[in-house]
């Protein structure tokens, strides 16, 4: 239909929304290493029920964020690590997942996250690393 793109644009712009503040807490965690604060991703992105946040897609009752453990679903954004303190781990990497997404979707997720000067987060990914230096 005549409004597909306008929906799939918005789906896109929120999924990089989403990226955007992964990265952001990833890095913030770091961050708070240096004053011995130990830090847990998953619960400051997706709240304390895990799905106060919903994936943009497939909306309420999918989460936003996904710790390892599966495979992102299209528009979830998935951190390897959820717990983040001076001990460790050395990097995050962070990636959003497009399997799944109907139509073009997938490349309109891919794109909107390129724009947003991540051109490899659906795929190979973004890695955060302990000194705070955000490899796209």
């Amino acid at each position: 239909p005549q409004y597909f793109q306008y929906i799939q644009t918005a789906k896109a712009q929120a999924v990089t929304a989403n990226f955007k503040m992964a990265v952001d807490a990833v890095t913030n965690a770091y961050a708070a290493t240096n004053n011995g604060q130990v830090s847990n991703v998953y619960t400051t992105l997706n709240g304390q029920a895990a799905k106060d946040i919903a994936d943009p897609v497939y909306g309420r009752g999918t989460p936003a964020f996904l710790v390892t453990g599966g495979a992102p679903v299209c528009g979830q954004v998935a951190i390897t690590s959820s717990v983040i303190s001076a001990a460790g781990p050395a990097s995050v990497t962070l990636t959003v997942g497009t399997t799944g997404c109907s139509g073009s979707l997938g490349t309109s997720i891919a794109a909107a996250l390129s724009s947003a000067q991540f051109p490899h987060a659906a795929s190979s990914g973004v890695v955060v690393t302990q000194n705070g230096s955000v490899q796209n």
